[in-house]
């Protein structure tokens, strides 16, 4: 009788184990054979691509750009060599509707980069059926393109926030020139960056001998001594434009004052904040130098100056900046330097005014030196001013 109610004890337990999962064993117990079983095998990440200007690199980005069969001539003759001569990316290149977009960087006008476009197309046997500029015209272009298979392609090219590597360019001009010595003079011709010079000079000294045949590397800027509002106090100098000379007395004196450095690249103010702020007398100097293809550049720190508006309406050249004055400790001309030169790197171009003094040449070779990885990494270049535009 007991054997049989621990049989019985035995069978109940069993079952218990079967339909409540406390029971259950924690370990299940699997067959022999795993027929009828799906049996789940690791995922393994796709191997990592280190050339990313490798093929696979761009497919793996690109996909759609791969896909579509219309697109491989466009994609082989015109897409991809203008990204890549440009050392450019898969994220600068989208589909966005009916457009493949290029996305550009600053540095260069949008027309280049439509003539180069045009260029690749023509010698693939494209034809650009159709072409639109947009207001602004440097922001946008579109193209309508037809292969020679009769397949097409809706190109639109578009300028971005970046700068192309290389393409900031930083002026500097130095001023104040009128008491430098022949020796000092040429420290500042040997210095190995491209340097604008103010020359002083007027019809009875003329220009001094030390700054005849600069280097390719340096760049001539004629001083123009203008009205002061100190004046008569304060004395400009001969061959000054004062605001009651009339047009032709304006171009007589500029006339006069060019042909003591023919080759100089244009003018840089000295005085002036009266003259500045007179409409009038600055629209015939900007008339009289865009004329001459010369550049004016406005050191009279006047914030009532006329020069950016009138410069706009005359179609010249024209750049407004404030003199640097010299630092005996070197800490504020350094970062200085560095402000201007990052800002530079993010607009595309800067110019930098600094007024000589004594060893400036070797000290700004030290500073450069001295920053030259973080300018490395910004890609700027040294250029004269008349080089910014």
């Amino acid at each position: 009788m007991r054997l049989f109610h621990r049989f019985t004890l035995f069978l109940l337990l069993i079952s218990i184990g079967n339909i409540h999962p406390a029971f259950a064993a924690k370990h299940p117990v699997h067959s022999g054979s795993s027929k009828g079983r799906k049996i789940q095998k690791p995922i393994r990440p796709d191997p990592a691509i280190v050339d990313t200007n490798s093929e696979a690199y761009w497919r793996k980005k690109l996909p759609w750009l791969y896909r579509d069969t219309g697109l491989v001539v466009y994609r082989e003759s015109v897409i991809l060599p203008l990204l890549k001569r440009h050392g450019l990316r898969p994220v600068n290149l989208a589909k966005r509707g009916g457009f493949v977009e290029l996305t550009l960087p600053k540095g260069r006008p949008l027309h280049e980069y439509a003539y180069e476009a045009e260029s690749l197309s023509q010698v693939s046997g494209i034809r650009v059926l159709e072409g639109h500029e947009f207001d602004p015209p440097e922001a946008k272009v579109e193209y309508s393109l037809q292969s020679a298979s009769g397949s097409s392609c809706a190109l639109r090219l578009l300028l971005g926030k970046n700068l192309l590597a290389g393409a900031s360019r930083m002026a500097i001009v130095v001023v104040s020139l009128g008491t430098v010595s022949d020796e000092e003079s040429k420290s500042l011709l040997a210095f190995p960056e491209a340097l604008t010079l103010a020359i002083p000079g007027d019809d009875s000294t003329g220009v001094r001998s030390c700054w005849w045949n600069l280097p390719s590397n340096k760049q001539a800027f004629l001083e123009l001594p203008m009205e002061p509002s100190g004046y008569p106090y304060v004395k400009p100098g001969r061959g000054a434009l004062f605001i009651h000379h009339s047009r032709s007395e304006v171009e007589k004196l500029l006339q006069a004052r060019q042909n003591l450095y023919p080759s100089a690249a244009g003018f840089a103010t000295t005085f002036g904040d009266r003259a500045i702020e007179n409409r009038p007398l600055l629209e015939n100097i900007l008339r009289y130098t865009s004329a001459h293809s010369k550049v004016f550049l406005d050191l009279t720190s006047s914030s009532r100056s006329f020069t950016a508006s009138v410069a706009f309406e005359a179609s010249a050249v024209a750049y407004v900046a404030r003199i640097q004055e010299p630092d005996a400790t070197g800490k504020i001309l350094e970062a200085e330097m560095l402000r201007r030169c990052e800002r530079a790197g993010k607009t595309g171009e800067g110019i930098w005014v600094l007024r000589y003094f004594p060893g400036l040449p070797n000290h700004l070779q030290r500073l450069i030196e001295k920053n030259g990885k973080q300018l490395n990494e910004i890609g700027l270049q040294w250029v004269t001013l008349g080089a910014l535009r």
